[in-house]
C-alpha cells in the first residue's frame, strides 16, 4: 500500500494526490518500520510535492501543506529522515521560499509548516543547523520576523501570526544555541539586528494571556544565546512611553522581563512543581545578562528589585515581592 501511494505521487497531475497524501500522513504517525519502510526516492518525492525539492512542479496550497505535515512527522519519527536532510534539498528550499515572501504571496499554512520542518531539522540534526546560520539562514528569518511587524494591523498578534513567530523564534534558537567556533564581524552584527528586532517583538502581545506568556518565553529562550554586548539593544534611547524611561533608556523589554519573572515565580510557589522551577533559569540568565551589560539596567533593577528596607520587622522571605521570592529561593 505504501509503495502504490508513492507511485500516485509520481505522476502530479493526479487528482487523487491529495488524498494519496492524507493516507500517508496517518501511516507516518507510527514509526515502527518507518526506517525500513521510506527510501530516498519517496523522501524527494515527498520534497517535491511541498516544492521545496529539485523538481517542485506545481501544487496547489492543500498538496504542499499535506506533503509538509508528512515531511514533518518523517524528521521527528525517523532517524533515517534526519540524516537524509543532511543531503537533500530540504533546508535550501525552506530558506529559498523564506526569501521570496517579501516578493510573492506564501500561504499562512506552509510557512507555518516551513517552519515547524525547519525547526525539527536543526533541532534533531545539528550540522544541518550550523548550515542553517552560515547560509544566510539568520539574516532570512530576522528579516520575516521584521517584514511581520511592518505588516501587522495592529501592537496586537493574530492566533495565527503568533503560531508563526513561535516557530520561527524556536528555530533560531536552535542556530544560535552553539557558539561560533571562529570569531565573525558579520555574525556579530548579524546577533545584533536580532536583539534589535526581539526588542521590537517586546512592543507587541497576542490576544491572550497565555499566548503572551508562551511569545515572551521564546523570546526570553532565544536571548539567552545572545551575547552581553548585545544586551544594550533592549534599551534604546528612543521614548515611546515617557513614564518607561530611566536615565534617558526605554526599559519597556526589561519591565516585560521582569513581570515575566514575577509570574514564573509566582507559579512556583503556588504550585511547588518541579517543572515549574526548570522555567526559572532562562529569564534568570536573561537578567543576569541585562544587568551585567550596563550599569544603567543595573541601577534600574535594583531599584525595582531591591528597594530601601523600611519594614526590618519581617524576615527577607516573607511576603509576596520579587525581592521576597527569590530570598526563599537562596
Amino acid at each position: 500500500m505504501w509503495n502504490n501511494l508513492f507511485e500516485i505521487l509520481k505522476t502530479p497531475t493526479t487528482k487523487i494526490r491529495l488524498q494519496a497524501l492524507q493516507v500517508i500522513r496517518i501511516l507516518t504517525r507510527d514509526k515502527t518500520y518507518l526506517n525500513e519502510t521510506i527510501n530516498e526516492e519517496q523522501f524527494e518525492i515527498l520534497l517535491d510535492a511541498a516544492s521545496i525539492g529539485l523538481q517542485n512542479p506545481e501544487s496547489s496550497d492543500d498538496v504542499q501543506t499535506e506533503a509538509l505535515k508528512i515531511l514533518c512527522n518523517l524528521v521527528f519519527q525517523s532517524p533515517k529522515c534526519q540524516e537524509l536532510c543532511l543531503k537533500n534539498t530540504a533546508v535550501e528550499g525552506i530558506l529559498k521560499r523564506l526569501r521570496s515572501c517579501k516578493e510573492q504571496y506564501v500561504d499562512s499554512n506552509i510557512k507555518f509548516f516551513d517552519m515547524n520542518l525547519l525547526f525539527l531539522i536543526t533541532a534533531l540534526t545539528p550540522n544541518v543547523s550550523i548550515k542553517v546560520r552560515y547560509h544566510d539562514g539568520l539574516v532570512y528569518l530576522v528579516e520575516t520576523l521584521d517584514l511581520m511587524m511592518k505588516n501587522a494591523k495592529s501592537k496586537e498578534f493574530e492566533q495565527q501570526e503568533i503560531k508563526l513567530i513561535n516557530e520561527i523564534l524556536k528555530v533560531l534558537f536552535n542556530i544560535t544555541v552553539t557558539e561560533p567556533t571562529t570569531v565573525d564581524e558579520d555574525d556579530d552584527q548579524h546577533l545584533q539586528r536580532l536583539a534589535i528586532v526581539l526588542h521590537d517583538l517586546l512592543l507587541y502581545d497576542a490576544k491572550s494571556k497565555e499566548l503572551t506568556e508562551g511569545y515572551h518565553s521564546n523570546i526570553v529562550n532565544l536571548l539567552t544565546n545572545i551575547p552581553i554586548s548585545c544586551m544594550t539593544e533592549l534599551v534604546p534611547s528612543n521614548a515611546d512611553d515617557e513614564s518607561e524611561m530611566f536615565e534617558n533608556f526605554n526599559m519597556h523589554s526589561i519591565n516585560i522581563f521582569l513581570n515575566f519573572l514575577a509570574l514564573r515565580l509566582d507559579k512556583i510557589f503556588e504550585t511547588s512543581m518541579a517543572n515549574n522551577y526548570e522555567k526559572l533559569p532562562p529569564i534568570l540568565t536573561v537578567m543576569i545578562k541585562c544587568v551585567r551589560c550596563t550599569s544603567t539596567i543595573r541601577r534600574y533593577v535594583r531599584m525595582k528589585i531591591l528597594p530601601p528596607l523600611r519594614d526590618v520587622k519581617k524576615r527577607p522571605e516573607e511576603g509576596t515581592t520579587l525581592r521576597n521570592h527569590l530570598c526563599k529561593l537562596l
